[in-house]
């Protein structure tokens, strides 16, 4: 799991571990550094499911040198997992990979969305289309976990 000390990572970790008998294996910054992609391969080849919650914090002064953090923390390591995965004879069966969830927005507005609601950094930053294609067919959707 990346982002496994984040926010939602602790919480799902804490649940999926206790509740549900998984061992989590978080896959912490420095396996998404240069020459780790090895390493981070033959991680994931042990793994049945992996989930990618990966990203800088969201609460803090968005300025230009952040906002390129932002967008690497998660689309840098996004793409990374994605040519990891690619390299494995044998993948996970799953990939759950979530990030940036939370344009607000009337419900009609947001259920369907094909262009960024707005011209601001964030809902052109949390568009797939802005992302690279994919190894892993995508599957958009939702989740709203009661964590407590």
């Amino acid at each position: 799991m990346t982002g496994a000390t984040g926010y939602i990572g602790k919480h799902l970790s804490a649940y999926l571990s206790e509740k549900g008998g998984h061992q989590i294996i978080p896959l912490g910054r420095s396996m998404f550094r240069e020459g780790m992609s090895g390493r981070l391969s033959q991680t994931l080849a042990n793994c049945e499911v992996v989930i990618n919650l990966a990203g800088a914090p969201i609460n803090k002064c968005w300025t230009a040198a952040y906002k390129r953090q932002l967008f690497e923390s998660r689309i840098g390591v996004t793409n990374r997992l994605n040519r990891a995965l690619s390299s494995l004879t044998r993948k996970p069966k799953l990939l759950i990979s979530a990030s940036a969830v939370g344009i607000i927005q009337p419900l009609a507005r947001w259920m369907n969305i094909r262009k960024p609601v707005g011209k601001a950094f964030y809902p052109i930053f949390v568009m797939p289309g802005k992302r690279k294609p994919n190894a892993v067919r995508p599957l958009h959707g939702l989740l709203l976990p009661a964590l407590g």
